[in-house]
This record gives structure tokens, C-alpha cells and sequence, in this order.
């Protein structure tokens, strides 16, 4: 459920958060580097977000999300017309990993000429185009689409791990990984606004504070 409606659903239009700059991360003062490259992390708070994680040696980007990119050879027609908007029906675009029924937010939609309205139903995509726009034809649509591609979020139907490749990368994660921090209070930041980041910890006991913490608490 979304906002009451149930997804998916064209009015209720859901946003998503994406990273792919390079991230900086501020942990006392020192500042260690992620390179993402070509690796994209997506996500939002009602159906969770991409992550990257270190299994078994090896680093492992954990999919949710995904990625289409719609052109004008996309395989597009007219579904309805209305006073409001025009709705097009697009097709073959979606991975056959897609999960159906939800609402597939939309980024990028033609520099603000359409509005954020975009929702799959059984593996195909309707868009709207608000009549305002003055686009009413598959080809006005498809010429819009040359000038400036439609890039849809959709959520997989299920959760894929892909190994990283990347050398840089997984060198850059391994030195995090590394990462000591030490006795009191740490300062972490990062560069990137949409980063929500899980931090586990390894803790080392320190026995003999512990020791000297128990014989002065049984003895006062």
C-alpha cells in the first residue's frame, strides 16, 4: 500500500533515491573513497534500498531495484485519451525479473515536460502526458523520447546478489572495511546526501578494564 491506494497506481507516484558519484566518507577526520563507477545504488524507504556487502571474501552488490531505459524504438502505443493527459502504453522494456503491481517511480522525465506519472501492470509501463504538453500521438511521443530518454526504477520481482568486479572498488571497500575506530566517541559523515549507511561493528574486549571496573564496583 501507498499513500491508501494500492500500487500500482498513477496517482500516488513514489520517489527513489540513486547514488552514482563517488562517495567520500569522513570517519575522525580521515577520509577514505568509494568509486562507484558504473555500479548504481537505488532505492527508497517504503521498499528498501541497494547495498553493497563483503561475504566469504568477496563484495557483492544486493539488487532490488533496476534500471530500463526507454527510447523512441521502444515498442509504444496510444492507450487512452483524456480532457487531462495522454496515456502511452510501453512494451519488451521491463527485465522478466520485474515484479508486477508495483509502482515504478520515474526519474528523468523529459527535463519536466511530463509529469511524474509512470506505473507497470503485467510486465508492460503506461505513461501520461498531461494534454498541456501538446503531445497526442505515438510519434509526437517517440520524437520527444529521441530528445531526451525516459529512465525508469522498478523493483525486481526477486532480490539479486552481483559480484563486484571492480578492482579499484573492492580495494576502496577493503580499506574501509579495515577501519579501526577508537575508544570513546567517533565522528562519521559522508559526502552523499541519499546515502543511508549500516555500520556493524566488531568490538575487542578490553579485559583488564573490565577486571579493574568489577573489583572497584564489589569493593566500594
Amino acid at each position: 500500500m501507498f499513500g491508501g491506494v494500492a500500487s500500482p497506481n498513477l496517482d500516488y507516484p513514489q520517489t527513489i533515491n540513486t547514488i552514482t558519484e563517488d562517495i567520500l566518507i569522513n570517519i575522525n577526520e580521515a577520509i577514505y573513497s568509494l568509486s562507484l563507477n558504473d555500479i548504481e545504488l537505488c532505492g527508497n524507504d517504503t521498499y528498501g534500498r541497494d547495498y553493497l556487502y563483503k561475504k566469504a571474501g568477496k563484495w557483492y552488490k544486493h539488487c532490488i531495484w533496476n534500471k530500463a531505459v526507454i527510447t523512441e524504438e521502444a515498442n509504444i502505443s496510444l492507450n487512452n485519451t483524456t480532457d487531462e493527459y495522454t496515456e502511452f502504453q510501453i512494451l519488451d522494456v521491463l527485465s522478466p525479473q520485474s515484479a508486477n503491481s508495483y509502482l515504478y517511480p520515474v526519474s528523468n522525465m523529459f527535463s519536466n515536460k511530463v509529469d511524474n506519472r509512470c506505473v507497470s501492470i503485467a510486465n508492460y509501463i503506461l505513461c501520461r502526458v498531461p494534454s498541456a504538453v501538446g503531445i497526442s500521438t505515438v510519434e509526437e511521443f517517440k520524437e520527444l523520447l529521441s530528445e531526451n530518454n525516459l529512465v525508469v526504477y522498478y523493483i525486481l520481482a526477486e532480490e539479486l546478489d552481483e559480484e563486484i568486479k571492480d578492482e579499484t572498488l573492492k580495494k576502496q571497500l577493503n580499506k574501509l572495511n579495515k577501519v579501526e575506530l577508537k575508544k570513546g566517541t567517533n565522528a562519521i559523515s559522508t559526502s552523499c546526501e541519499n546515502l543511508n549507511p549500516n555500520i556493524e561493528l566488531t568490538y575487542i574486549v578490553d579485559l583488564k578494564t573490565y577486571i579493574d571496573n568489577k573489583i572497584l564496583e564489589l569493593t566500594t
